[in-house]
């Protein structure tokens, strides 16, 4: 019963030429980098698959790969959140924000929810005290993690 399988028959295995040689060199080019399978061929030569085949349907690929999947996916799915939060019409346009005004961040993608109180405001972004954190953030326009923030009801109306 011959139903073992080669590289040889493999879409992805690419057969490369060597001058003045006649072997040749097999690599997988399922992914981006290429994989060596085996150097040196021979014409007739029957490659077995390698155990980190990307084909194989019932390989347990290790550890990294599963992390690396992971990763990637999560960097995918932040980058599609980011952009359908800039997509979204916000609340307050940055030319409304002011110096020392307490406002309320609803969580965005790019912070947790938090009250700040804005230090200094720049052209693209500001820098803002965390009220009851005492830590700095910073806030950029082109992220606009600032939209949904509302002013805070403070209390310094009565320093009129």
């Amino acid at each position: 019963m011959n139903n073992k399988e080669y590289c040889n028959d493999c879409p992805y295995c690419s057969k490369e030429v060597q001058e003045n040689i006649h072997t040749k060199n097999f690599k997988c080019v399922y992914s981006t980098d290429k994989r060596v399978i085996r150097l040196k061929v021979f014409e007739n030569e029957k490659v077995e698959i390698p155990f980190w085949c990307p084909k194989k349907k019932t390989q347990k690929t290790s550890m990294l790969d599963e992390e690396q999947q992971k990763r990637w996916e999560a960097s995918r799915l932040k980058y599609e959140a980011e952009k359908r939060w800039r997509e979204i019409a916000g609340k307050i346009a940055w030319t409304d924000l002011k110096e020392g005004e307490r406002y309320h961040c609803p969580p965005s993608p790019f912070h947790g929810r938090m009250d700040i109180e804005i230090e200094a405001l720049y052209p693209g972004s500001l820098k803002a005290r965390v009220i009851d954190e005492d830590r700095l953030v910073w806030l950029y326009k082109t992220d606009e993690s600032y939209k949904f923030m509302s002013l805070l009801k403070s209390s310094n109306h009565g320093h009129h």
